[in-house]
């Protein structure tokens, strides 16, 4: 089967440079407006830096980092951190904690990089390359990896499947459907149908951990026959899933650092607040109806509290990555249903999140993903394993909005053609 990637974007042609050569006066003139232009610049990031950075002032600032740096991860989250709280400068202060994102996005990108292999870092990548080999891998990737083992979840193994659906969102034409698309032929629905079934069976594929980070990625020969004739290069990925263990690494280690006073969200719907204040925040809620997508509601908690948003509908620019529309009015996403690979899901919101506890996001993703990628569940049974969890839920039906788990109403919608309203429980 032919498997469609996306272009590499980053390949650049050098031009070539021509040498120019001026007369004197020009040359000084040229020197002189350069000059101008420079201080210019110069003035004009001290403003930047005064106004869009937040300058010495106190309080809640947006903390941005360089986008032609390292590469990170860090284009997938917003970090917003209260600054001036302590004995310290805000400039020193914003100073220290860019130098701390920094290394640690960095850290993080390659830690669950699928694609390349950096040294000194048992990263994705490098178990996908080492199957039925002892490997050590990174303590970060070794725990995220066993909490799939001790749920008895195995969307891991699903999510080989990544490769084939990122080409599947990124492909240039609708009329290359059909190479991809598991809903517009068979030929593609039964390699995806496959996939799933290999994934499902721990004969076929698992991981077996050992001390001190070691793991084997056990892979039966008649799966790796099987990838090698359907170029399936993965047998282990993070797909979707991916951003909630990033915020967790991200969150946790901040706090071991000494920074207390942040949110930090990806654009894929995972939060946490780790701010230790005791201010109101406020929670966007978008909700999908067959009228379209809506800002349905404002709702608002105090204190720390942690939320995954899962939805099966574009929001935002980044969601290009994410989110196929068809013209049919469907929609192709990147959740993977286990039972045969395709992009199911049992409701096209599902907010679920702890307030005030110490759940992280990848531990309530675990529990609710079960409830989510299914092809129907009922809000009564998904309530009630997830209220037992400690979990509270928020879910849309015929534009009532029922929240349990402590999230308060501010508002809701109310439009001449659409209108919310809600239930707390």
């Amino acid at each position: 089967m032919r498997r469609i990637t996306p272009s590499n974007y980053n390949n650049r042609i050098p031009q070539t440079m021509e040498k120019i050569t001026l007369d004197a006066n020009v040359a000084s003139r040229k020197r002189i407006f350069f000059i101008v232009l420079f201080v210019c610049i110069g003035l004009a990031g001290l403003v930047y830096g005064f106004t869009h950075l937040g300058g010495n002032k106190k309080g809640w600032q947006r903390i941005t980092l360089d986008k032609y740096g390292v590469e990170n991860c860090s284009y997938d989250f917003t970090l917003s951190y209260y600054l001036g709280s302590g004995k310290q400068s805000v400039n020193k202060e914003r100073n220290r904690l860019i130098e701390c994102y920094q290394r640690l996005t960095t850290h993080a990108y390659r830690i669950f990089d699928r694609d390349k292999l950096y040294e000194g870092i048992g990263n994705v990548c490098y178990v996908n390359q080492n199957v039925n080999r002892e490997i050590t891998v990174d303590p970060v990737l070794y725990q995220a990896l066993l909490s799939f083992e001790q749920k008895g979840n195995r969307e891991i193994y699903t999510c080989a499947l990544s490769e084939h659906y990122d080409a599947l969102i990124r492909i240039d034409s609708l009329s290359a459907l059909p190479e991809v698309d598991p809903y517009s032929s068979e030929e593609v629905a039964a390699f995806f149908q496959t996939v799933a079934e290999f994934a499902a069976d721990p004969e076929m594929v698992s991981l077996e951990f050992l001390s001190n980070n070691r793991l084997i990625l056990h892979v039966s020969e008649a799966y790796l026959t099987y990838a090698k004739d359907n170029d399936i290069r993965s047998f282990i990925d993070f797909g979707w899933m991916k951003n909630a263990y990033i915020v967790d690494y991200l969150t946790e280690n901040l706090c071991k650092e000494g920074f207390t006073k942040g949110i930090l969200s990806s654009y894929d719907g995972f939060t946490r607040n780790f701010a230790d204040l005791t201010e109101e925040y406020r929670y966007e809620l978008y909700l999908r109806t067959e009228k379209g997508s809506f800002p349905a509601a404002t709702l608002a908690y105090n204190g720390t509290g942690v939320f995954v948003n899962m939805r099966d509908y574009p929001l935002w620019s980044f969601d290009e990555f994410r989110f196929l529309s068809i013209p049919d009015g469907t929609i192709r996403n990147t959740y993977i249903n286990p039972e045969d690979g395709r992009c199911e899901v049992s409701m096209h919101d599902m907010l679920t999140y702890q307030l005030g506890g110490d759940l992280s996001c990848s531990e309530i993703m675990l529990s609710a993903m079960p409830l989510y990628l299914c092809d129907s569940v009922s809000r009564e049974v998904a309530e009630a394993k997830l209220s037992a969890a400690g979990i509270g839920l928020v879910t849309e039906e015929e534009y009532k909005i029922i929240i349990s788990g402590g999230l308060r109403v501010v508002s809701v919608l109310e439009r001449e053609d659409v209108r919310f309203f809600a239930e707390t429980r």
